[in-house]
């Protein structure tokens, strides 16, 4: 359930970010467990919030950077 969640938000941070990113193929790698949030299930508010803002947040220097 979890990986769902986090999948789910990685398509949505990319439809996003759509205006920004340049064209081609992305791939997105978890590098670092979502550890210590106070999460009572895989699908509660506060992973869905953390993993959006790590997501917009790579979305973002991966615009800048390919500038």
């Amino acid at each position: 359930m979890t990986r769902n969640l986090i999948r789910r938000e990685i398509r949505a941070g990319f439809e996003r970010s759509a205006p920004i990113l340049p064209p081609g193929i992305w791939v997105v790698r978890l590098r670092a467990p979502f550890e210590g949030l106070p999460c009572p299930s895989a699908a509660s508010g506060a992973l869905r919030h953390a993993v959006r803002a790590e997501v917009d947040s790579v979305l973002r220097r991966a615009a800048r950077f390919d500038r």
